[in-house]
This record gives structure tokens, sequence and C-alpha cells, in this order.
């Protein structure tokens, strides 16, 4: 990956970007055809559901909005 944040491989057609403002923010799109789980070194917000982890699932065709 070329993130340090990242830990799992980042598959062709499962695009993430980082952004920082005062808060550090991950979005990431998936248009592999199938689910793709990402891990990452630390915890994480997912802003649509609340759940903190450093582990989610980018569901297929999907985009997923995190925040540090």
């Amino acid at each position: 990956t070329d993130s340090e944040d990242i830990l799992s491989p980042i598959p062709e057609n499962l695009n993430v970007s980082m952004f920082v403002s005062h808060e550090k923010h991950l979005v990431a799109g998936n248009l592999t055809g199938k689910d793709q789980e990402i891990v990452l070194k630390e915890q994480w917000t997912d802003r649509e559901t609340g759940i903190t982890s450093d582990r989610f699932i980018v569901k297929n065709n999907r985009l997923l909005f995190l925040k540090k």
C-alpha cells in the first residue's frame, strides 16, 4: 500500500483517499465486484454507523467514510 495507515493490501478497483483538516478522513470506494476488508494501523470511526475499529468491510459498489 501507499499509506502507513493501511496495513492490508489494496486490490485493483478499491480506491482509497485520505485527507486531513482538523480531523483525518479516509474514504474507500469498492468497484472490485465483491466485498473487501481493509485493515488499518489504528482505530478509526465509521462516519455512518459510529462503529470504531481497525478493520472494516467495504461493500461492493459502495463507499466507506471513516474519520480519526
